[in-house]
């Protein structure tokens, strides 16, 4: 690898990546195991177990990001993982709406926490949890494959050891249309 693309810690990087997505993934699949297991369920029951969902995917993705941080991020290590025509798209898709979907329902639970509390006799609907969940996660599909419609593509960045796109491609083609 040429001097100019070395990256100081990226190697650590990767060693504490794989090493959290390990004990993330045992631990969000441990609790969603527990939720799933309840026979009655409510509303922040659900919201638990959509944060356990959105976690343990966000653990399970990073697993491919710290082993190619730990190669380096070279061509022949790491981007292989990404350099497929469908790994690379699909795994930044994922990602997109994995971390937004966690941050996502963190927020629904804050509000129903909040609404608990100012009316504590009346339980939180699942179904309007459940159209709010349904609702952001369509949306989140629709932003995260703008690239596909004008064709780009989501990228391997060596920096950062993960696939990604730039909104700015995006958009210059959308105003180079109008």
């Amino acid at each position: 690898m040429s001097e100019e693309l070395e990256i100081p810690g990226l190697y650590w990087f990767g060693v504490l990546g794989i090493f959290e997505s390990a004990i993330g993934t045992i631990g969000n699949a441990l609790t969603l195991l527990y939720f799933l297991s309840r026979k009655s369920m409510n509303a922040s029951f659900v919201l638990y177990i959509g944060i356990n969902i959105s976690d343990l995917c966000i653990c399970l993705l990073m697993f491919p990001v710290g082993i190619s941080g730990m190669l380096g991020g070279r061509l022949e290590g790491g981007e292989g993982w990404f350099n497929g025509s469908i790994y690379c798209p699909l795994w930044g898709l994922l990602w997109a709406i994995s971390i937004r979907m966690s941050v996502y329902i963190i927020g629904i639970l804050s509000i129903s926490r909040t609404l608990s509390h100012l009316r504590p006799l009346q339980p939180i609907k699942i179904h309007v949890i459940l159209h709010l969940i349904g609702w952001y996660f369509f949306l989140l599909i629709l932003q995260s494959s703008l690239p596909f419609f004008y064709n780009k593509s989501y990228y391997f960045s060596q920096e950062s050891t993960m696939c990604l796109w730039h909104l700015t491609e995006v958009f210059e083609v959308f105003f180079n249309k109008l």
